[in-house]
């Protein structure tokens, strides 16, 4: 059995038929994607490897991979995963049958989305596209697809880009824009004294301060969603030494939360008004929108 390939309507057809002689078929834009996958189904079915797949929606799929995949990862992890799904997997794929989906569909999804019109940064594109990888590899394991048509797709290409930094008249403004605000000025400099990344400084508690020995402990991290997780490994979870007068800003900042005494269940230095972990997406647009 050696199955056909067939131009019809503007569309490349194949026709194959398994052990049982029930015949398949499924059409592709591109002949060379069509001769691969003939080629690969006529070869599992010679060699006994073929199976009927299940039909499952792809936003039915992600649903049921985020919910298989939770116990294995960190909370992080997920939040990673639905954000990749929801902004650019399912309004490409959602509607459509996984079976359906086609190596030329998956590349035509990278290179849409690195288009010249395209505000998506190409490491965006790619996370994306490892996202997807790996919904499809757990498809074909789980028997909703006989291949995963996302292996062969390249990334998008990467230009190396040279590290910005501010500069001291910059780091100036932004502490200028935030000295109507005691929080943010103190955040700023924790943040400007440490290297330390957005979401690791909002997670500070209290607890992590050496105020005897001029230290901060760094444990804890907020995530892009507002919730509060362990930093992954040994080196991000560290204790650096400071400036004494950070110290001193951060135990006038200290004072000042108590004499407010509003909620801090987490003792956090960085609390929202209501005590909850403080958001850092729009940070510094707001910090500067204070002056």
């Amino acid at each position: 059995m050696t199955g056909t390939v067939r131009k019809i309507r503007g569309r490349w057809v194949i026709r194959y038929r398994d052990t049982s002689g029930k015949q398949h078929w499924k059409s592709f834009k591109r002949k060379i994607d069509a001769d691969r996958e003939l080629t690969m189904m006529v070869g599992a079915v010679h060699k006994g490897d073929f199976r009927e797949t299940k039909d499952i929606l792809f936003r039915d799929l992600c649903d049921l991979w985020v919910k298989r995949r939770a116990p294995k990862v960190k909370e992080r992890s997920i939040e990673f995963y639905e954000c990749q799904i929801k902004q650019r997997l399912i309004p490409r794929f959602g509607h459509l049958s996984v079976k359906s989906i086609t190596s030329e569909m998956v590349d035509d999804f990278v290179v849409e989305l690195v288009g010249p019109e395209s505000k998506i940064s190409p490491t965006t594109v790619n996370h994306s596209l490892v996202v997807l990888k790996s919904i499809l590899s757990d498809a074909e394991r789980w028997g909703y697809i006989n291949r995963n048509v996302a292996t062969g797709c390249k990334r998008a290409r990467q230009e190396k880009k040279e590290l910005e930094f501010f500069e001291p008249e910059d780091i100036k403004a932004i502490f200028s824009a935030a000295e109507k605000n005691k929080r943010d000025y103190t955040l700023l400099v924790v943040a400007t004294n440490t290297g330390a990344r957005r979401g690791e400084v909002l997670g500070l508690s209290w607890g992590d301060i050496g105020f005897k020995d001029n230290t901060i402990s760094f444990n804890y991290q907020v995530t892009p969603s507002g919730k509060m997780a362990e930093l992954k490994t040994g080196h991000s979870r560290r204790t650096i030494r400071v400036p004494k007068c950070v110290i001193e800003i951060l135990d006038t900042w200290r004072a000042e939360q108590i004499i407010k005494s509003g909620p801090n269940p987490h003792e956090l230095l960085f609390p929202s008004s209501i005590g909850t972990p403080l958001r850092g997406g729009n940070l510094l647009r707001r910090i500067f929108c204070l002056n």
